[in-house]
């Protein structure tokens, strides 16, 4: 996460989003599977973006990760859901002459990651497991999908209350899907505890490019201090 951000911000912010990411994992950082897809999420999320910023199709490598993945956890239902809004963004931004091809290249990823879940021990069972464990009825009796309770200083607060300062200080103008996905995450966190770390993992993700444009705009003719120089170092 740290080595994407540094590719769109000043290291002192790269280094700022990552320590809110800590935070907001510490809730959930159990010795369990889930753990263990983190840096797979950051990786598939993060290069889905990439693709879609440089007006290009996704790498075919990233198979590999999403094969992993369904290996170890059930959350890859949700990076297949990922490729939905940065397909669609990438659509809106693309011109009508090439808007066809940009279709078929975001389309062909998506139907190989969805094939590509079926190579697990379970075959199809496996691949729609996800969706079966979404409808148990007991769920809300366990901690992790309760929703999120608010007392005292907690990490979604925090979180939140650093995303609405940069927006009212004019540092994050999103494109409108990424502004769809960012409201469907907090709203999937407040809604389930388990879901405050996908939040912090995936929301610097989607704020990154605005966030370093905007904020090279607004301090384009100010002078690097010695501390500016020491991050960068």
């Amino acid at each position: 996460l740290m080595r994407y951000l540094q590719g769109k911000m000043p290291p002192i912010y790269a280094l700022l989003f990552v320590a809110l990411t800590f935070f907001a994992l510490s809730t959930h950082l159990l010795a369990r599977p889930h753990v263990l897809v983190w840096p797979l999420l950051v990786v598939w999320a993060g290069s889905l973006m990439n693709a879609q910023e440089e007006s290009r199709a996704p790498s075919i490598w990233l198979i590999v990760i999403m094969i992993l993945w369904v290996n170890l956890h059930g959350s890859f239902i949700f990076g297949l859901a990922l490729i939905l809004p940065i397909a669609l963004q990438a659509v809106i931004n693309s011109t009508s002459q090439l808007r066809p091809t940009v279709i078929w290249n975001w389309s062909l990823f998506f139907g190989m990651a969805s094939m590509s879940c079926l190579l697990n021990p379970q075959g199809i069972a496996g691949a729609v497991f996800p969706l079966q464990v979404l409808n148990l009825q007991h769920l809300g009796a366990i901690n992790e999908w309760m929703p999120y309770q608010f007392k005292g200083i907690n990490p979604l607060e925090i979180l939140l209350f650093v995303y609405l300062l940069l927006a009212l200080l004019g540092l994050l103008r999103l494109p409108i899907m990424r502004i769809v996905m960012l409201i469907g995450l907090i709203h999937m966190a407040l809604t389930h505890n388990r879901y405050v770390s996908i939040l912090g993992l995936v929301s610097p993700l989607l704020i990154a490019t605005s966030f370093g444009q905007s904020y090279a705009d607004k301090f384009k003719d100010t002078k690097q201090t010695k501390i500016d120089h020491l991050f960068l170092r």
